[in-house]
């Protein structure tokens, strides 16, 4: 941690938080994730703000980071009833250590989206610890037909390979943050109420649940294997699309000249050429989506179907509460990508 860094830290103090206008906490979440970035050798994400109703902190749609407005100014979160236009809120004891999370949180989705997308280094990622199954894996989990939103249930969102992965980022790196700042401040009450949240909200208790709810003591290895499944069906169903299309062109060129070139094969063999290996990235399905992201109605779709494949669907859904947004540790708290807001071309944002 340099001297830099702990100047940023610095900001979230309760104290100094406390006392920021609404344009210095902004500038101290960009500057956080302009530092979570660095970490991660990526390119930093613009940091915006909009009012989001529930019980949300933020998402990353692809485009940057986007965090609760209310909480941000005001430390609540607001919930309009969309019958009656009335409003009730619920205060935060950690309104400001929470904004932290998320930005980091949400930062390690977008390292995430540019390691499927191969713009991460091979000397980078062997430098981080990660590996090309575990890449695979996130791209496998970023098709929306399997991106599980906490809504549908809580505990499968948390544990699915994209959220486990941001959540620990996350919590590691607030945790780092606040023991530099409770030995320089004194302890700060808001970081027991957040570390209560993450054991009470956290991965294990998900797991733990999830694994007697569906009585599969490998549930989390059960869900990557059902998600890794789909997304090689749709991959190579893609490739048979391409290839359908190429024979039809060639097919029709030779018609209209027998004597010219297959071009349009050679050309889908430079393609199967740079696409082999790679999960999901410039790859497209019959809709022109990308195979790491598909559209808002092909996921309102999917969501209709068994989109777990696993026994007990009947006990999906229990979570769906009026607080069960994707919070940094609460299923009432979101920290990213499920609700409202802004949307990438995909119509698909990440917790």
């Amino acid at each position: 941690m340099n001297d830099y860094e702990k100047s940023v830290y610095e900001k979230f103090a309760s104290e100094n938080w406390t006392n920021a206008t609404y344009e210095e906490r902004m500038a101290a979440l960009q500057e956080l994730a302009v530092i979570s970035s660095t970490h991660n050798s990526n390119s930093p994400s613009l940091v915006r703000a909009e009012y989001i109703n529930g019980a949300e902190f933020g998402y990353y749609d692809g485009k940057g980071i986007t965090v609760n407005r209310h909480v941000l100014e005001s430390g609540m979160f607001v919930y309009r009833d969309p019958d009656t236009g009335e409003t009730s809120t619920r205060a935060l004891n950690d309104a400001h250590i929470q904004m932290m999370d998320t930005i980091f949180h949400e930062d390690y989705h977008s390292f995430q989206d540019a390691c499927i997308r191969g713009k991460i280094s091979q000397e980078t990622l062997d430098k981080m610890g990660i590996t090309q199954d575990q890449i695979k894996g996130w791209a496998a989990n970023y098709n929306s037909t399997n991106y599980i939103d906490p809504d549908k249930d809580y505990d499968l969102y948390r544990i699915q390979i994209l959220e486990k992965a941001a959540y620990e980022a996350g919590e590691t790196n607030t945790k780092a943050a606040f023991a530099y700042l409770n030995e320089k401040y004194g302890d700060d009450p808001a970081f027991q109420a957040y570390l209560k949240d993450i054991e009470e909200y956290g991965f294990e208790k998900c797991l733990n649940s999830a694994k007697e709810r569906f009585q599969d003591p490998n549930i989390e290895r059960t869900q990557q294997d059902r998600m890794n499944s789909r997304y090689a069906a749709l991959i190579n169903r893609t490739n048979e699309q391409n290839t359908n299309a190429t024979n039809a062109v060639n097919k029709a060129n030779q018609e209209n000249n027998p004597n010219a070139p297959n071009r349009a094969n050679e050309e889908n063999e430079e393609n199967d050429s740079s696409a082999s290996g790679k999960s999901g990235p410039g790859l497209e399905d019959t809709n022109g989506n990308e195979a790491g992201r598909t559209s808002e109605s092909d996921r309102e779709e999917a969501d209709e179907q068994d989109y777990t494949s696993i026994e007990n669907t009947a006990a999906m859904g229990n979570n769906n509460d009026e607080e069960s947004s994707e919070d940094n540790n609460d299923p009432g708290e979101d920290n990213g990508s499920g609700g409202g807001g802004n949307e990438d071309e995909s119509g698909m944002d990440m917790d």
